[in-house]
């Protein structure tokens, strides 16, 4: 059997149902592959900043000012959250080599924005 991670998160709309909707193909085919859904942000909440201050996760941070509709500035903001993922970099490279290794798979979809494999380097 094939094990397959599909990283997401849940800030904005839809990561987390592409996730589910992958996997919920992959059973409804039949197919022989194990299918696990890993939430990005429960994976990264110790490098998570905000949280750290204000006690609430980048992610429900994001999800506010979207149900608000308070999107003036959102573009400054994911400048922001570019800027703390390169300042993070080494530590999110060693987190995530950790887990990797914790968790081999054959093969990692990713359902996420603001992170590329450029940034990465894995």
């Amino acid at each position: 059997m094939k094990k397959i991670l599909i990283t997401f998160h849940d800030a904005g709309g839809g990561h987390r149902n592409a996730a589910v909707a992958l996997q919920a193909m992959a059973k409804a085919q039949n197919r022989d592959w194990d299918v696990e859904l890993v939430q990005f942000q429960e994976l990264t909440d110790r490098l998570d900043v905000l949280r750290k201050v204000t006690g609430i996760r980048i992610q429900e941070q994001y999800n506010t000012l979207l149900r608000n509709g308070w999107t003036l500035g959102s573009k400054e903001l994911l400048r922001v959250l570019q800027w703390t993922i390169r300042v993070f970099h080494g530590p999110l490279v060693k987190l995530l080599e950790g887990f990797w290794k914790e968790h081999p798979a054959d093969l990692l979809i990713r359902r996420d924005s603001g992170l590329s494999r450029r940034r990465i380097r894995l």
